[in-house]
C-alpha cells in the first residue's frame, strides 16, 4: 500500500509507492519503443489488464471485451488506491497519510500504436471525450479534491509501455501549485475587473510572436517563460475553470487543434519524447471566476539537471519567439 508522505520544508507532499518498482520496463532509459509486441493494451487482451472503469465501445459490445475505441482501466501498478481511511497522521513534525486516490490509464486506442497524433481526427475527440467524461464523474463522487490527465510520450518522458495511452490520478489534496494559480487568478480579476486567461490571451494575440495557432474555439502559443523547447499552451478562447463543462463543438474543435499541433511538433523538433498536462480546476470548487483548463504539452528535447533540481526553475535553450516561428512555419504548410 502506498502512502502520502508531507515534507516539512517545502510543504510538498510526496507518494512513496513500492509497487511502481514492479513495471515492466521501470527503468528503461532508451529513446524509444520498437515495434509493439506482446501489446497488453491491444484489443483482444483485455483479460492481461485490469476491469475498466468506463469505455467508448460499439454498441452491442461488452466491457472487458473487445469492441471498444478507447478505454480507461485501473492502473496494475498504481501510486494510489481508493480507500475510506483519509486519516492524517501527525506527530509534531512528520505528517503522513494512506496513498488514498485514483490512478488510472486511459489506452487512446485499440490497434497497436505508439503515437496519438496518428490517429483520426474523430479517434482523439473520442479519447479527449473521455477525458471528459471521466473527470466529470470524479467531480460526482465526492471523496477527491483534484483530478489531473497527463500522458507520457515515449521512454524519456517516462512512458514504460508503448501503446498510445494516458493517465488519470484523483487526489485527496489540492496540489500547491494549483492553489498559488487559483490564488493569482483571484487576484487578478479583484483588481483588474477581467479573467487573468482573457487577459493571457489577448497578450499573445498582440504580441502574435509567441502565438502558434487560433482556431474556432481554442488558441495555442509558446509561453513567454516557456520552461522547455516547444513548449505549448493550449487554451480554451471563452475560459471555463472545468474541462468536464467542454462542449461537443469544443471537443471537435480540440480535437482537429491538437492533432495539428502535435503533428507539427513531431516534423520541427525530430518526434521529441513529451508530457502533456490537463490541468483543470479542484473537483470540489464549483465557482472559480476568473481560472481556466488549460492543456500544456512539454517536449522533453533537454534533460532536467543540477540547476533545476537545485532552484526549481529552468534553462531553455530555445526562445520561445524562436519555437513559436518554426511551428507557425510547418504548421501552414
Amino acid at each position: 500500500m502506498s502512502e502520502w508522505r508531507h515534507d516539512p520544508l517545502t510543504n510538498r507532499w510526496v507518494i512513496i509507492a513500492p509497487e511502481r518498482a514492479q513495471r515492466p520496463n521501470a527503468n528503461r532509459t532508451d529513446p524509444g519503443f520498437g515495434p509493439l509486441t506482446d501489446d497488453p493494451f491491444a484489443e483482444g487482451c483485455e483479460d492481461e489488464t485490469t476491469a475498466e472503469m468506463l469505455a467508448i465501445r460499439d454498441p452491442h459490445s461488452v466491457p472487458d471485451c473487445p469492441g471498444w475505441q478507447v478505454r480507461d482501466i485501473s492502473n496494475k501498478y498504481p501510486a494510489l488506491h481508493p480507500t475510506d481511511d483519509a486519516m492524517v497522521h501527525d506527530d509534531g513534525w512528520y505528517r503522513s497519510a494512506p496513498g488514498g486516490g485514483v490512478h488510472e490509464v486511459i489506452i487512446e486506442c485499440p490497434q497497436p500504436e505508439t503515437h496519438l497524433s496518428r490517429l483520426s481526427t474523430d479517434h482523439i475527440r473520442l479519447v479527449l471525450q473521455l477525458y471528459r467524461d471521466r473527470l466529470a464523474m470524479l467531480r460526482c463522487d465526492g471523496r477527491w479534491a483534484y483530478a489531473i490527465v497527463f500522458k507520457n510520450h515515449g521512454p524519456a518522458a517516462g512512458a514504460t509501455l508503448g501503446h498510445a495511452h494516458s493517465q488519470l490520478m484523483a487526489l485527496p489534496f489540492v496540489p500547491g501549485m494549483v492553489t498559488d494559480e487559483l490564488a493569482a487568478a483571484r487576484r487578478h480579476r479583484e483588481r483588474m475587473g477581467r479573467s487573468f486567461f482573457t487577459e493571457w490571451m489577448d497578450r499573445e494575440r498582440t504580441a502574435g510572436s509567441r502565438l502558434v495557432h487560433e482556431s474556432g474555439g481554442h488558441i495555442s502559443f509558446c509561453p513567454y517563460a516557456s520552461r522547455f523547447a516547444f513548449e505549448l499552451c493550449v487554451l480554451p478562447v471563452e475560459p471555463s475553470p472545468h474541462f468536464d463543462d467542454i462542449s461537443d463543438a469544443d471537443l471537435d474543435d480540440l480535437a482537429v487543434h491538437l492533432k495539428r499541433l502535435l503533428q507539427t511538433l513531431e516534423v520541427v523538433a525530430n518526434d521529441p519524447p513529451y508530457n502533456f498536462v490537463l490541468r483543470t480546476a479542484p473537483l470540489r470548487d464549483h465557482d472559480i471566476a476568473g481560472y481556466s483548463w488549460r492543456l500544456e504539452i512539454l517536449p522533453r528535447i533537454g534533460r532536467v539537471a543540477g540547476y533545476e533540481w537545485g532552484t526549481g526553475w529552468f534553462i531553455n535553450p530555445v526562445p520561445p519567439e524562436v519555437a513559436a516561428e518554426r511551428l507557425r512555419s510547418v504548421l501552414s504548410l
